[in-house]
């Protein structure tokens, strides 16, 4: 039976497990450090710290091997793979210092000249190969590769920016200056605010510049506000308005992202008579007519429905005309909707399309057409 082979995932847990296992090695060594024990208790915890050591770099290396045969080579896994096994080695080494030095002091009167000499050689050796790790690392290309998302400068999207750009932050466990540099390659360039930020000395100073101006709630529904006064007058036509509909459904998601539920703000009348001024008035008289008709609310939920409704009737109004244009058949007249509750009209049933006979829009036959 050929062994199994398990997949990157398992791998990645296993690591985790041992790194957790040697990181808690590494504080029971600095507590015996600090008490100054006896020479061969240090010397066990340290073995067992190497022994640790090799079967984490071990499992590193067969998670870097799976990688590249599945041709993940520029990954974001790789390079936390990589990072995460530059950080054990320089643990290693820090302590494989200590560890040296504190066995040349317990040994210093009992070693000949000779093996003093030996320690003072090791303890160079230990130090050099920290010091060249920490530059290669600094001089890796100064950041790991790691894709982070970029903003486009806007007001409406930096909420979700910024959530994204933190969380990338954490689970790759970027320390406060790598952050502070991946902040200032995701800012759109030569901009601003992009200017503002590159001075910074720390990622706190950056967020609070950034903060100040596009995290100002008031500022941004004003913004919002200001698309919908902006908007072109809608048509009337099936088309038209399904995409209003999903315009005014875009508005109330990116206002309920920082808190303000249209419906339920003080801005809601403001807002809707903004919504119902970009209706053609006769679909404007209509929906006011068809609310009062169901006894409902004049409010942004009640308007996306009646739209995402009549769109959808109109396009088959629409589609059955042509059909019997290019049939040459007879139209048939479609059935009243149930906005015509009976065939009598009153004085108000004035057609909103301008037609001299007295009769609801349901059975107008321009509204058929």
């Amino acid at each position: 039976m050929p062994p199994k082979v398990e997949n990157i995932a398992t791998l990645v847990a296993k690591r985790d497990i041992a790194i957790a296992s040697l990181d808690e090695l590494y504080e029971e060594f600095n507590i015996l450090y600090q008490v100054e024990p006896e020479l061969i208790a240090l010397e066990s915890v340290y073995k067992e710290i190497a022994i640790k050591f090799r079967s984490v770099k071990k499992q590193q290396s067969t998670i870097a091997e799976r990688l590249i045969e599945s041709g993940e080579t520029e990954s974001a896994e790789m390079s936390a793979n990589k990072q995460i096994g530059d950080q054990v080695k320089s643990d290693y080494l820090k302590c494989s210092e200590r560890f040296v030095v504190y066995q040349k002091k317990c040994n210093a009167e009992k070693k000949s000249s000779n093996d003093h000499a030996k320690l003072e050689a090791m303890t160079s050796a230990v130090t050099k190969m920290a010091d060249v790790l920490s530059f290669q690392k600094n001089a890796n290309h100064g950041l790991e590769k790691l894709t982070v998302p970029n903003w486009d400068g806007s007001r409406k999207n930096y909420a979700t920016w910024k959530s994204e750009f933190n969380y990338w932050m954490g689970k790759y466990k970027q320390d406060k200056d790598e952050q502070l540099q991946r902040l200032r390659k995701a800012l759109p360039k030569n901009s601003f605010w992009a200017n503002q930020v590159r001075p910074c000395q720390t990622i706190d100073q950056a967020w609070k510049i950034l903060d100040t101006e596009f995290g100002d709630q008031r500022k941004l529904m004003d913004g919002l506000l200001r698309e919908i006064t902006n908007l072109k007058p809608v048509k009337s036509d099936s088309t038209s308005l399904s995409r209003y509909a999903a315009t005014i459904l875009g508005f109330v998601n990116n206002m309920e992202q920082i808190g303000c539920a249209v419906t339920n703000a003080k801005e809601a009348p403001f807002v809707m008579s903004q919504l119902l001024s970009k209706l053609d008035a006769k679909d404007n008289i209509e929906f006011g007519r068809e609310m009062h008709r169901i006894e409902k609310e004049e409010n942004v939920l009640n308007l996306l429905d009646w739209l995402n409704s009549e769109a959808s009737l109109r396009s088959r109004v629409r589609k059955d005309a042509d059909y019997h244009d290019n049939s040459g058949e007879h139209r048939i007249p479609r059935k009243f909707d149930n906005r015509a509750i009976n065939s009598e009209t009153s004085d108000d049933d004035v057609c909103p399309l301008g037609c001299e006979a007295k009769h609801l829009l349901a059975a107008c036959p321009k509204y058929q057409r």
